[in-house]
């Protein structure tokens, strides 16, 4: 698992400013939450080019995980329902810092991944294997470390 929210956090790949929901502004607890669906997303295609017999499975994974993640954000999203920084709109700088450094990460993967075969179904076990409270955690890390930052970006 760990494997999978590491790679997580270095492919994530960012979407439009709006939530699909609603299409309302997406604010910064929702940008959050939806780090690793969003991450899923550059991923399959890494692996539909590499091993194409397994994005139909990885496919249909991503929609459970999106789900898990619905109600693995709820006890956040109702914590910090009040909060204005974590409703506030997702700022575009935010949104730069972060598409730079994930899409940078997808460029190394893409560049030194030895196994891809490998790679890819340990991707795809991982994704099956992730659970509520396990991405509750991964979300909770998430806003921790989007909090310990939050001064540093403001200032800049």
């Amino acid at each position: 698992m760990r494997f999978i929210m590491t790679a997580a956090a270095l492919l994530f790949v960012l979407t439009g400013f709006a939530s699909a929901e609603t299409g309302e502004t997406e604010t910064v607890g929702q940008f959050l939450i939806s780090i690793p669906a969003r991450t899923v997303d550059p991923v399959i295609d890494y692996c539909s080019e590499k091993v194409p017999e397994i994005r139909n499975d990885l496919l249909e994974e991503r929609a459970g995980l999106i789900d898990k993640l619905a109600e693995a954000g709820k006890p956040l999203m109702e914590r910090l329902k009040n909060d204005p920084e974590f409703n506030a709109p997702v700022e575009e700088s935010f949104r730069q810092k972060i598409t730079d450094v994930h899409t940078h990460g997808l460029s190394i993967l893409r560049q030194h991944d030895p196994d891809p075969n490998t790679t890819c179904r340990t991707i795809l076990t991982n994704i099956q294997n992730a659970n509520v409270d396990t991405l509750r955690k991964v979300i909770e890390d998430t806003y921790q470390k989007f909090r310990d930052t939050a001064p540093a970006q403001e200032s800049q």
